[in-house]
């Protein structure tokens, strides 16, 4: 079970820098947004808030690609894209964009490895699946947490600790910048 705790996300597109209640705001620009990042970036808990926010679930990708059919839905969310991609890819991206053209959401979000998504080829495959121009579609890439923000988490995680001693630790072991 996840917790309520919840840190509200900056994400990048076209090179500008968005809060993530912009991007996904009532008013919706898009018809098929795409949210990538490397793992443990917060790639599901971003997609788990906004589930919440627009009292819908999200599926995992294998679970979309496996399951038999699934309810409309205004919004539909997909995370783990990349996880079924890698396993079999062709069969896998066409099964996930034929259900989501059965299903005929308002606005798909649809998560990936940024490492693994090849956005050209992928963009071009929404477009021809769903009938969609490319400027209904928008690619976003979740930024990582600045200091503020990994501070705030520390200390809702770690209460007894001191956030400052440990980003001194990580400092000293040469763990590299976690900003």
């Amino acid at each position: 079970m996840m917790s309520d705790f919840y840190i509200s996300r900056k994400l990048k597109g076209n090179g500008n820098l968005i809060q993530q209640n912009e991007v996904f705001s009532s008013q919706i620009k898009y018809k098929f947004i795409i949210l990538l990042a490397e793992p443990g970036a917060g790639k599901t808990a971003l997609l788990s808030n906004l589930a919440k926010q627009y009292k819908t679930k999200f599926y995992r990708a294998n679970v979309i690609n496996t399951k038999l059919s699934i309810d409309k839905q205004k919004i539909l969310i997909i995370d783990g894209f990349d996880e079924v991609a890698k396993l079999n890819e062709k069969s896998a991206i066409e099964s996930i964009l034929t259900k989501i053209e059965s299903i005929n959401p308002d606005i798909t979000v649809l998560s990936s490895r940024s490492s693994e998504w090849d956005d050209i080829r992928n963009t071009q495959l929404i477009c021809d699946y769903l009938e969609l121009n490319p400027e209904q579609i928008k690619t976003y890439y979740l930024l990582p947490l600045d200091i503020d923000e990994q501070r705030c988490f520390f200390n809702y995680h770690c209460k007894e600790s001191n956030f400052f001693d440990f980003y001194k630790q990580l400092s000293i072991l040469d763990v590299g910048n976690i900003n």
